[in-house]
């Protein structure tokens, strides 16, 4: 993208207001933080439903999420490009600290290219594959220009599947660039309910729904030559994050609530 898309014509979108950090959901939410202003409107993108055959297709649209983490308001360009082809643009004035929803953008399974600018002359482009165990893409600005994917492992991904509660849900996320194994141990370590290793793609996430057995979850996470034993107590809040790159840093959904090793 070049920077004459800056001030490119508007396309219209969505503003959503979040509450809090409880924004981990099986459709690709984020900790996308609290949101003061609100508006609606509809998107209208050219829309790359069509594969040649089904399975080329997910089973819903995905879309991306553009959060103004400043506290001003910052005017950004987001450009969403499959090959040479351009699926959607759209310019706006962001308010502070609010989210701005682009539903539904592509169902096709491609590869698309994300290039985000600002009018403070930050620029960002990144690679977006879409697949059936990732949603939408979180776009943030804050200081500079970040993006990271959201991957929910949904009911069948384990052992501890019989009773899932999606209001507890224990976040890896990895903040560096490439991708990480996470050994997972949750529950008493001579009979835990979960253990397992998982994969968390460079930059990525991944939401892990815990059995709602109790209030007080001793967790064991593993990655690199680092682990860390953490008893997750509810109280705290009912979402526990993870960092997986570089010294573990842990935090509940209760923002006051925070771990270092």
């Amino acid at each position: 993208m070049h920077r004459r898309r800056l001030l490119a014509g508007l396309s219209t979108a969505c503003l959503a207001v979040l509450a809090g950090c409880d924004g981990v959901v099986p459709s690709g939410g984020a900790d996308e933080g609290p949101s003061t202003d609100t508006a609606t409107a509809s998107a209208t993108p050219s829309l790359p439903y069509l594969g040649p055959r089904p399975r080329t297709l997910l089973d819903e649209p995905r879309g991306i999420r553009l959060r103004n983490a400043t506290g001003e308001s910052r005017l950004v360009t987001l450009a969403l490009d499959r090959g040479d082809s351009q699926v959607f643009l759209d310019t706006r004035e962001v308010p502070p600290a609010t989210l701005v929803r682009y539903d539904r953008l592509v169902r096709r399974r491609d590869d698309y290219r994300v290039v985000v600018e600002t009018g403070a002359g930050a620029r960002h482009v990144r690679s977006w594959t879409p697949a059936p165990w990732t949603g939408d893409l979180l776009v943030t600005t804050d200081r500079e220009v970040t993006s990271r994917t959201t991957a929910t492992c949904g009911p069948d991904c384990g052992p501890a599947t019989d009773a899932l509660d999606d209001e507890k849900v224990l976040v890896l996320d990895n903040p560096g660039t490439a991708e990480v194994a996470v050994d997972v141990r949750l529950g008493a370590p001579w009979a835990p309910d979960l253990d397992r290793r998982y994969t968390v793609p460079g930059a990525g996430r991944l939401a892990l729904p815990v059995p709602d057995w109790s209030s007080n979850y001793p967790v064991q996470i593993g990655y690199g030559d680092r682990t860390v034993d953490h008893e997750w107590r509810t109280s705290d809040g009912d979402r526990i994050y993870v960092s997986v790159a570089g010294p573990p840093r842990l935090r509940c959904s209760t923002p006051t609530a925070s771990w270092w090793w």
